[in-house]
């Protein structure tokens, strides 16, 4: 995960766009990344939403095991297991999505001696694709009765659809492309001038599963795997902003010193955390981390 999203999402300094995030944008633009090819991190990612549903690791919705029918090339009738979500759910993840889209964030890169700033959006590019017959059909070039319409008017990059005309229903897209932003492209590189990257285990949206989805859970997950010190050990010593820039209400300080020692405690019972102190007295937060808490986390 390049470091200006893991920066953006646990400093106080975050882009607003990036601060607004809600638990399941959150979880989404975590599953997005992790689509992204480490060898051509710059190259377009194709992903059906039920494929993408399954690498986070959302239930589906539905209380009984559903069957579709199917025909062998003998002639035999046959049962199988269907992949089918929430119409609910996939509308969730299509609105966080489209929401990463417009949403900006904070990078930085080292010129010279000095850190330059610069405001880049998440995404480079983002769309659906539509297919009729095995082909994928041309947006410019549409058959009879369909149109291309921006559903996003309100936004400053438009989100193109297919609508039928005679319905004026949306067409539902056979799967979605994006393309990360070129500066965050080039942490993923770890190319130098950059602030690089972390590395996140696939292990980490079974462990949201378990956890919940919630930004403060997140972001507090977030803010622990990227620590770098061989002994796991890291220490904040502005405890009620890092409770702000976390997304815990800093104005209620004692309820969300109680909220952050119920995480960590679950977090230890997952073997993420070691060990952690939270000294109100001292406004100081202390947390040792497990380095390999991938390899022992239940799956």
């Amino acid at each position: 995960m390049p470091n200006t999203l893991v920066q953006g999402l646990t400093d106080n300094g975050a882009h607003p766009a990036l601060a607004g995030l809600s638990g399941t944008d959150l979880v989404t633009l975590v599953g997005c990344l992790s689509l992204v090819d480490p060898k051509k991190p710059g190259a377009c990612v194709d992903i059906r939403f039920a494929d993408l549903l399954d690498i986070l690791q959302f239930d589906k919705g539905c209380s009984h095991k559903l069957y579709s029918r199917g025909v062998t090339s003998f002639g035999e009738r046959i049962l199988y297991p269907a992949r089918r979500f929430s119409p609910k759910l996939v509308e969730r993840v299509k609105a966080s999505i489209e929401q990463l889209f417009q949403a900006k964030c904070v990078s930085f890169r080292h010129d010279g001696k000095t850190l330059k700033e610069e405001h880049t959006h998440v995404f480079d590019s983002y769309g659906y694709v539509y297919e009729q017959e095995n082909s994928v059909l041309d947006l410019d070039a549409l058959p009879p009765g369909l149109e291309k319409v921006n559903t996003c008017d309100t936004c400053t990059r438009p989100i193109y659809k297919l609508r039928d005309r005679l319905s004026g229903k949306l067409k539902p897209p056979s799967y979605f492309f994006f393309r990360l932003n070129s500066s965050l492209v080039e942490e993923l590189e770890g190319k130098r001038k950059t602030i690089q990257s972390t590395k996140l285990s696939v292990k980490i949206f079974s462990l949201l599963g378990r956890l919940g989805r919630e930004r403060t859970t997140i972001r507090t997950l977030l803010l622990i795997l990227r620590q770098t010190r061989k002994d796991g050990m890291f220490v904040r010593c502005d405890l009620r902003n890092t409770l702000g820039a976390l997304g815990f209400d800093s104005s209620h300080f004692s309820g969300s010193c109680a909220s952050l020692e119920k995480l960590l405690s679950k977090l230890i019972e997952e073997k993420v955390v070691v060990t952690f102190n939270i000294d109100t007295k001292t406004n100081r937060l202390e947390i040792k981390h497990n380095k390999d808490w991938y390899k022992e986390v239940l799956s």
